[in-house]
């Protein structure tokens, strides 16, 4: 993930504990400067949301799960095509 978007930057936007449990969800801001899924370095600088849960136990995370929107970022390096284009597609084929 660092190699494609060296510059990531995450926001916690929410943030809720309770017990040995954390879950907060997040807003990602990078660069694709290197290869990232299906699609070569774009240059393209891109917004998405995610969530993340994590278990700490003795101070430590010893359960993390992280779900992050990778459609939209796909969609605005232009690796894959917007709902528009999706459905022109489907209404072609």
């Amino acid at each position: 993930m660092l190699t494609a978007f060296p510059d990531l930057r995450v926001d916690v936007d929410s943030l809720l504990a309770e017990g040995d449990r954390v879950a907060a969800t997040v807003t990602l801001t990078a660069t694709n400067t290197g290869y990232y899924r299906r699609g070569f370095a774009t240059g393209k600088r891109g917004t998405w949301r995610g969530f993340v849960l994590a278990r700490v136990t003795g101070g430590r995370i010893s359960e993390l799960d992280i779900q992050t929107d990778r459609l939209a970022i796909l969609q605005q390096l232009g690796i894959v095509g917007g709902d528009d284009e999706l459905a022109a597609a489907r209404q072609a084929g």
